[in-house]
């Protein structure tokens, strides 16, 4: 059995820009049925020690000469060999035993016992590259079904390996969000929130209280700087101390690049998100996370009711009093995201 070893398109972006190439010239030749042409002059002996050069045409059904010098018409080409009833060796000093031009010579031998050189094909090209590409030629086309074969044996064995991959993986993920559970602890004995607005209550009454103890710890009554008086406009309200700038999940003014270059590090998994300010709108804040392998950008809007700010991000359908019931709502619900949030980056890598 022939078989051929070609990297996998992970693998490629450690080859060099050469062996890129080579590896990429490789795919199109397996992935193909016919391979291109290959046209140049070869010298091929005709007696013992005479040599005489001809313009040659290798093609998928054989080797042939021109028998009008360098034209390329059909119809003068004549067949020298069917690659299919010969074997392609190399031959080592040619040019002392057999007077060749130089030393870069290959010949054809058909597969009976062969004792005499008078039945060998020989050929001698132009330089060392040349031979090369000659003789790599005539074995593709030689062993081109059986390559294209196992090729397509390969690539198809890698699909199935890569889709139970993509299988797995979105098990775990799913079974990791189906282990996240909205919890209330308000009462004596704490209890599993199933209802999605009763968890949002919750969030909404946690995040109240996180404000409270902000607000204590860095002075200034509750009554007068967590909660907005009546009777004083929105506009002109203390703001509200911005208590996610402490949370690992917000990276501040991280553009829309680096979130992508980040999150891609952590391997594209669903819910791997990052909170950061827009670059392109003033006041606005962005959702990054990663689903289905791609990374999307989800703009927070900071809206006003009833004298009263508060953030969304599916156009005031859903309201949070900060950023964190924002980001915590979301890693229990999915709501109007694709996916639930599930671990944000720690730090800059």
């Amino acid at each position: 059995m022939v078989d051929v070893k070609f990297p996998t398109d992970e693998s490629l972006g450690f080859l060099t820009r050469h062996e890129r190439y080579k590896n990429i010239l490789l795919r199109n030749l397996l992935a193909n049925q016919t391979m291109p042409d290959i046209q140049g002059y070869l010298q091929i002996r005709e007696g013992k020690w005479s040599w005489k050069k001809y313009y040659c045409i290798l093609r998928n059904s054989g080797l042939y000469f021109s028998s009008k010098g360098s034209l390329k018409d059909p119809r003068f080409f004549v067949l020298i060999s069917h690659l299919g009833e010969v074997d392609i060796y190399l031959v080592r000093n040619a040019k002392k035993a057999m007077n060749a031009p130089n030393q870069f010579c290959f010949c054809l031998k058909p597969p009976s016992n062969v004792t005499e050189r008078k039945q060998l094909k020989v050929f001698c090209a132009e330089d060392e590259q040349s031979r090369l590409c000659w003789m790599t030629g005539m074995r593709f086309i030689k062993f081109g079904s059986q390559l294209r074969e196992n090729f397509r044996a390969k690539v198809k064995v890698d699909t199935r390996l890569q889709s139970i991959e993509n299988r797995n993986s979105k098990l775990q993920d799913e079974l990791y969000v189906k282990n996240r559970v909205a919890m209330d602890f308000s009462g004596e004995q704490g209890h599993v929130v199933d209802d999605p607005n009763e968890a949002l209550c919750v969030a909404i009454e946690e995040g109240h209280n996180w404000r409270v103890k902000a607000h204590r710890q860095y002075g200034g009554p509750p009554s007068q700087s967590a909660r907005p008086q009546d009777d004083q406009p929105a506009a002109n309200r203390p703001a509200v101390m911005e208590m996610h700038f402490t949370q690992p999940w917000f990276f501040g003014n991280l553009n829309r690049q680096e979130a992508t270059r980040l999150i891609e590090q952590q391997g594209l998994i669903n819910g791997v998100f990052v909170v950061r300010k827009s670059q392109s709108m003033a006041g606005v804040y962005v959702l990054s996370f990663a689903h289905n392998h791609k990374v999307k950008h989800c703009p927070i809007y900071k809206v006003e009711d009833k004298d009263q700010f508060y953030y969304t991000l599916d156009n005031s359908a859903t309201k949070f009093m900060d950023l964190i019931q924002l980001v915590d709502f979301y890693q229990l619900n999915a709501g109007a995201l694709p996916t639930e949030l599930t671990y944000h980056i720690t730090k800059i890598l």
